[in-house]
C-alpha cells in the first residue's frame, strides 16, 4: 500500500465518522470535531503529534489495516 492509497483510505474514515456522528448528534459543529494529526515518515508514522510507530511494528501496521478496512484505529478512540 502507498502514501496515496493511506490518504484516501483516512478520507474514508472521516466521511464515516461525520455521517455517523450527524446521524447521533443531529447536526455536526465542526468547532467540535477534534483534528488528529498524522504524519508519514520513510520509517514509520507519527500519530497525534505524540507517539512514533516505525512501520516494522504491530501498531503502525495495526493502524494502516485499520485504516485500510475502513476503521477508525482502536488506539485512537
Amino acid at each position: 500500500m502507498d502514501i496515496d492509497d493511506i490518504i484516501k483510505a483516512c478520507e474514508v474514515v472521516n466521511q464515516k465518522i461525520i455521517s455517523k456522528l450527524k446521524v447521533r448528534v443531529g447536526v455536526v459543529d465542526d468547532r467540535n470535531l477534534k483534528n488528529i494529526p498524522l504524519h508519514f515518515f520513510s520509517n514509520g508514522i507519527k500519530v497525534n503529534n505524540q507517539i512514533f510507530y516505525p512501520y516494522v511494528s504491530k501498531e503502525a501496521h495495526d493502524f494502516v489495516k485499520d485504516i485500510s478496512d475502513g476503521f477508525l484505529p482502536g488506539f485512537l478512540w
